[in-house]
């Protein structure tokens, strides 16, 4: 079974210090959509449109999914080896949206707080310029796994994120991938071992998916298939799967 864990990415995003030393705020782009990254631990990501959908429902007071218990903070460099809390959506200080670039946030400083000015002063002068986000892929839909050709023809595996539940943005100074949006932090990111069994479900699934055509076209050409042949069919696909759950399956498919 798959683990979902923490994760973090970080990225080359837009980050802005606006407003004065009287109202400081800093702005920008936590997220970049459909950006893809360079290869992580055997894989490479993208971030859906849908990724943030359920998560920003849970942060607005006037939806029904609302939870007053989930709370979203934005950090420097997530808070760890001294970092600081800049703001949170609890108290309103931090806000977040999505458009069609990415996923947007608007974190209001506090002037009488010397470290939020520090962050602010490090950001209008780019010492700060990269952003990064702590989440966790939803076990159900979260992600999607699938098999896809770089501008070269080479294939590779590649996960897109579709709905994952946010806990932290982060201005971070982690350095980032040159030419790419990404960067090389990704803490408690998937193992190679998870990559492995959700690339079998994938393909398993795709076979099936084929089976299925060949069996609606032979409905349709009236030429009968055999429960042999499909438990034959059902084997390749249990194949690819783990045996245990093979054979549950075959079972209940094909009872002795």
């Amino acid at each position: 079974m798959s683990t979902y864990k923490l994760e973090t990415r970080c990225y080359n995003a837009e980050v802005r210090g606006e407003g004065s030393e009287k109202k400081p705020v800093v702005e920008g782009y936590s997220v970049l959509f459909n950006n893809l990254s360079h290869p992580l631990e055997g894989y490479r990501e993208s971030v859906s449109p849908t990724a943030f959908v359920k998560t920003l429902k849970t942060l607005d007071e006037s939806d029904d999914d609302y939870d007053p218990d989930h709370d979203v903070a934005m950090n420097v460099n997530h808070g760890e080896h001294g970092g600081i809390l800049l703001g949170r959506t609890k108290n309103k200080s931090l806000q977040l949206r999505c458009d069609d670039r990415g996923l947007h946030f608007r974190c209001q400083l506090s002037p009488d707080i010397s470290a939020h000015m520090d962050a602010w002063q490090a950001v209008r002068s780019g010492l700060l310029d990269q952003c990064s986000f702590a989440f966790v892929a939803d076990p159900e839909d979260g992600d999607e796994w699938s098999e896809a050709q770089d501008d070269d023809g080479k294939p590779y595996v590649l996960r897109r994120l579709k709905n994952v539940k946010l806990y932290d943005c982060s201005l971070v100074n982690s350095a980032a991938y040159p030419n790419t949006s990404v960067s090389a932090r990704n803490i408690f990111a998937v193992s190679a071992e998870e990559v492995a069994d959700k690339m079998r479900r994938f393909k398993a699934a795709a076979l099936a998916r084929e089976i299925e055509r060949d069996e609606r076209a032979r409905k349709q050409a009236h030429v009968p298939c055999s429960d042999a042949e499909r438990r034959a069919k059902a084997e390749r696909i249990g194949l690819m799967i783990h045996a245990e759950q093979v054979q549950e399956w075959l079972h209940k498919k094909f009872p002795e």
